[in-house]
């Protein structure tokens, strides 16, 4: 019997604040696309645009409702914003990925 492909996935990453750039976020991008194959879909979820940024990367606007200053700060809140309805597609599994992770494998 020979083992199944892996389902089609999509990566979701959140950036606001000035902390992160572009160049942080498609390091990441080719980091991940480089050790998954089955990765389909890569959204980042922001406050403002990003030049410079890999083409395979959607952007989805963070909610106003997480711009608060309370949010701005260290937290999941701003995360929650990846649930806002439209980012994900509901037919296919998301897996969320923090910007100062490594990776090393295949997820």
């Amino acid at each position: 019997m020979r083992p199944s492909l892996p389902k089609a996935w999509q990566c979701v990453l959140i950036c606001w604040g000035t902390k992160y750039g572009a160049a942080d976020v498609n390091r990441l991008v080719k980091r991940v696309a480089d050790q998954n194959s089955s990765v389909a879909r890569f959204v980042l979820v922001t406050d403002r645009p990003h030049e410079g940024l890999d083409p395979r990367v959607e952007l989805a606007a963070l909610s106003d409702a997480y711009l608060k200053p309370e949010f701005m700060t260290g937290g999941c809140q701003a995360k929650l914003g990846m649930f806002k309805s439209g980012v994900l597609k509901p037919d296919m599994p998301a897996i969320y990925i923090d910007l100062d992770t490594v990776i090393l494998a295949p997820i």
